[in-house]
């Protein structure tokens, strides 16, 4: 897909991006139930946005396609490392939520998105980038390993209940 143009988010974005997060939320809910619920309001109003990721020293990057329509977004989180002695002092970047309308996927938009994360992170000087994916969501997981992500840490978990 040429004709498409990664940018920062704009509020006229914000409707187009609620819907395409939500097709995220809902992955999360068919495939972890336990874990995961129909949420009761928005689980990202605007103020979320635009208080606790953008002027929070985060961003909201999205794919628009040549007609307008919003057809990808990336939330992206800045970290540094906790002020305890063991610890290299060092910030790095967080994809918190990246998603595709399903009509544009396998056409390289989550790609230039990530890519796109990736240079903003850096312009930040951020040393390395993380991400977290549910191991049910095994098409995440491949396009990830596809781009040159690496398992780092695993989280196990045991229910008591």
């Amino acid at each position: 897909m040429t004709d498409l143009t990664i940018r920062a988010y704009e509020p006229r974005d914000y409707e187009r991006a609620r819907e395409l997060f939500g097709s995220v939320d809902e992955l999360h809910r068919e495939r972890v139930p336990w874990m995961f619920k129909a949420p009761d309001r928005e689980p990202r109003p605007v103020e979320y946005l635009e208080t606790q990721v953008i002027a929070n020293d985060g961003a909201l990057l999205v794919a628009v396609e040549g007609g307008g329509e919003v057809v990808g977004a990336v939330v992206i989180l800045m970290r540094s490392a906790p002020d305890f002695p063991i610890f290299v002092q060092q910030r790095w970047g967080v994809i918190d939520s990246l998603v595709v309308a399903p009509t544009h996927r396998r056409n390289k938009v989550a790609t230039r998105l990530l890519h796109a994360a990736e240079a903003w992170i850096k312009a930040r000087g951020a040393s390395w980038l993380e991400l977290n994916v549910y191991d049910v969501n095994v098409e995440a997981r491949a396009f990830y390993a596809a781009v040159g992500y690496l398992p780092f840490i695993h989280r196990i978990r045991k229910s008591l209940g």
